[in-house]
């Protein structure tokens, strides 16, 4: 008798309880683990600076380093749905801009045309790695992200088609009892 009535609470309350482990507990950890990662690359670049990869105060060290200082800073709105609501929304406006304020390809590009050409493919790999970074994070939080909202979707689809039935049996059962004695009272009174 109860568990008609606990069972939705329980549904709401686990899907509240899912929703807080993705959103804090989960988010942050994807956070903190990109952080740590930009910060381990950030620091092997200056590593390979310091052993004369490249100079501190070039151009494409600059880059690198603004970069990824940022995407450390930034990394808590680095969402996928952040960025695809970015890329509908913002995408059209930059390129329609003649004169941006920061270009990173236009200055990236700048920056490693004046490097000898082992120099170039190490720091192309950095900016590699960098994307890879992105990638991994934004992967990882929307995996979880569209497998959070499915569940919150198809579950009560999937209970509101369960109860429909449910109500559609009773409905039907009811209509046929009464469908019934209509009918009988009819063939009762068709005898005559």
């Amino acid at each position: 008798m109860y568990t008609v009535y606990l069972t939705p609470v329980l549904f709401f309350a686990s899907l509240a309880l899912l929703w807080l482990v993705y959103h804090w507990l989960y988010k942050d950890y994807l956070v903190d683990r990109f952080r740590q990662r930009m910060f381990e690359l950030r620091d092997e670049l200056f590593d390979e600076a310091h052993n004369g990869l490249i100079d501190f105060n070039h151009p494409a060290y600059g880059v690198l380093r603004r970069t990824m200082n940022g995407s450390i800073r930034f990394a808590h709105e680095l969402s996928v749905l952040q960025f695809f609501c970015t890329s509908i929304c913002v995408g059209n406006t930059v390129e329609e801009k003649k004169e941006e304020r920061y270009n990173f390809q236009r200055e990236f590009s700048e920056a490693i045309n004046t490097l000898d050409e082992p120099t170039k493919e190490r720091i192309l790999e950095y900016r590699t790695n960098i994307n890879r970074l992105i990638s991994e994070h934004l992967i990882l939080d929307g995996l979880a992200f569209f497998i959070l909202i499915a569940i919150i979707l198809v579950i009560p689809a999937l209970l509101a088609y369960a109860c429909y039935r449910h109500v559609f049996s009773k409905m039907k059962s009811l209509i046929n009892r009464e469908l019934n004695a209509l009918e009988s009272t009819a063939l009762s009174v068709g005898k005559l």
